[in-house]
């Protein structure tokens, strides 16, 4: 992993340490409901799945930047 790519990732799993303990996320209708702890540990493991949040984490953030269009 890229420095850039570490600093991304160190980023996100703090944007979700920082979201309520009760927050669950669907990604797709096959799999099912992710917890928060779950999707530390996917966004830490750099499994596919935490790619995929790492990816979505980092489009809303490049909307917020932009605003909103």
């Amino acid at each position: 992993m890229t420095a850039p790519e570490e600093l991304i990732q160190k980023i996100v799993v703090e944007r979700i340490k920082a979201m309520d303990p009760h927050v669950k996320i669907a990604l797709g209708s096959q799999q099912g409901f992710l917890t928060k702890e779950e999707m530390l540990q996917e966004v830490q493991k750099g499994t596919a799945t935490g790619k995929k949040i790492i990816a979505i984490q980092l489009r809303y953030l490049q909307a917020l930047k932009e605003g909103w269009t």
